[in-house]
């Protein structure tokens, strides 16, 4: 370049000086750009790892991590996600822990004897009890008895006492606290250290859960209620029945709508109801939980009886003419109300309630009642490929799609890589083992009707229907 310039005018010389100066200016802003790029990036990352450090240690007591000594750099306010998904085995049978190096294992798939303990609930057996959720060494049951006074929040410690060895078959559970919030309890979701509940109440379908102390979770208090509003001002307002959970990023229309420009973590609450003459599901944007704000709703037109979200789409289960509804779902932009995207249609639905749904990397699993009594071309059980719920224009359609008759109809189901592990009323058969194509199985007895089924680390739990019970399951 100086050789040049020995054979150019000083016009010309200035004249390549400023394009050189020019240049070096453009190099310099793509350079920080790139470097904003990836530090963004980077920043991103590392909030979704915290994120999932969170998620994995602000419920449970078996893992303890001072997050106090990471420092995000901050540039912008950043909300940190909590799921409120246990955080269970990639398979139960072979003992895999979720983060381990054999999570991928591709042990041939077995059907293990499982091993089961009785663990007593020193509660009253006429508490009928709703559902379960296990973290560590603490067991949370919600209970809606009839009887106001009555507490409709739990909290045991189910870990084996001193005196008694952890081979022992049935011990006693220790009472930690409880709460009455007033109306009972249908289900609730356990999102970090807060509980999101489905009251019984028509004085507040949520019902906010916080607790006191900084360790494990011990005294429960009511932080707040939230009411959905009635279509017209004489409308009955429904009962809670089901709800869901989950923390998403704020997509970058929606940013762009608002004129932010930084991407926030923002936490929803799927709420399901009874049917009434408004909207059976309804989204209530909890990212302030101190204030929740109705975000939008869908007419199911039947009672709704669980709800699962996975990969931008929500699934409703419900006793209505499609007891599997899929509606895609992006509850941060959805101004304009939902639709129904795809339903599960089947014969016997009539006398059929669509109960629970299991919806993971592993598959969809949904299952519904068998009716009160039993025809064998009404199946209870179906199960589909993750893979081909994503592909699919119909789940009747769905590649992969297998179905079982459960004479007992189908209560609960958890699942793991390799099989589905379903609870019943099919006396002699209360707990049922399945592999994904629901053909080959293992049957075990409970001695109870069973309520709920749950999973923490390489373990299930199952809450009794009759009795205050919980079921341990290793294998």
């Amino acid at each position: 370049m100086y050789v040049s310039y020995m054979f150019l005018s000083r016009t010309e010389q200035q004249g390549m000086v400023l394009v050189d100066v020019l240049l070096a200016m453009t190099l310099a802003a793509f350079f920080v750009s790139i470097f904003s790029i990836v530090f963004s990036m980077e920043e991103k990352s590392f909030v979704r790892a915290q994120g999932r450090i969170v998620s994995l240690t602000a419920s449970s007591t078996s893992v303890s991590i001072d997050l106090d000594t990471v420092t995000i750099p901050s540039l912008f306010p950043i909300h940190i996600p909590v799921s409120s998904m246990p955080v269970c085995s990639s398979n139960f049978e072979d003992f895999i822990r979720p983060g381990s190096s054999i999570h991928t294992s591709t042990t041939t798939s077995r059907l293990a004897t499982p091993t089961i303990k009785d663990i007593i609930l020193p509660i009253p057996p006429t508490l009928p009890l709703t559902h379960l959720e296990v973290r560590g060494s603490l067991a949370l049951i919600s209970a809606d008895s009839p009887v106001y006074a009555d507490p409709d929040i739990f909290v045991f410690d189910i870990s084996p006492s001193t005196s008694s060895s952890t081979a022992t078959s049935t011990y006693n559970a220790h009472l930690v606290s409880y709460l009455n919030t007033g109306p009972g309890i249908a289900s609730f979701v356990l999102a970090g250290r807060r509980i999101f509940a489905a009251a019984s109440s028509i004085a507040g379908q949520v019902h906010t859960i916080g607790f006191t102390g900084t360790s494990s979770p011990d005294y429960p208090f009511l932080e707040n209620k939230y009411k959905l509003s009635p279509p017209y001002a004489t409308a009955t307002l429904p009962y809670a029945t089901a709800i869901a959970f989950s923390s998403t990023e704020s997509p970058n229309d929606y940013l762009l709508s608002t004129g932010d420009i930084s991407p926030q973590i923002r936490s929803f609450l799927y709420l399901g109801t009874e049917k009434w003459d408004g909207s059976e599901f309804s989204i209530v944007d909890v990212t302030d939980p101190h204030l929740p704000v109705l975000s939008t709703g869908l007419e199911v037109g039947a009672r709704v009886a669980d709800i699962a979200t996975y990969s931008g789409k929500v699934y409703i289960a419900n006793a209505g003419v499609g007891q599997l509804i899929v509606s895609k779902v992006n509850p941060v932009i959805a101004e304009n109300g939902l639709v129904i995207d795809d339903s599960l249609l089947l014969s016997g639905w009539s006398r059929q309630t669509g109960k629970v749904i299991s919806v993971s990397d592993y598959g969809l699993v949904f299952g519904r009642t068998s009716g009160g009594y039993d025809i064998t071309t009404d199946h209870e059980l179906f199960s589909i490929a993750t893979t081909s719920i994503v592909d699919s224009q119909s789940l009747s359609n769905a590649s992969g799609l297998f179905t079982r008759n459960i004479p007992g109809g189908v209560y609960g189901v958890v699942q793991d890589k390799d099989h589905v592990y379903i609870i019943t009323n099919q006396v002699g058969a209360e707990f049922q083992i399945f592999d994904h194509s629901l053909s080959t199985s293992s049957v075990f007895l409970l001695p109870t009707q069973p309520q709920s089924i749950t999973c923490d680390g390489h373990k299930i739990y199952i809450l009794s229907r009759t009795s205050p019970h919980i079921y341990e399951i290793t294998f």
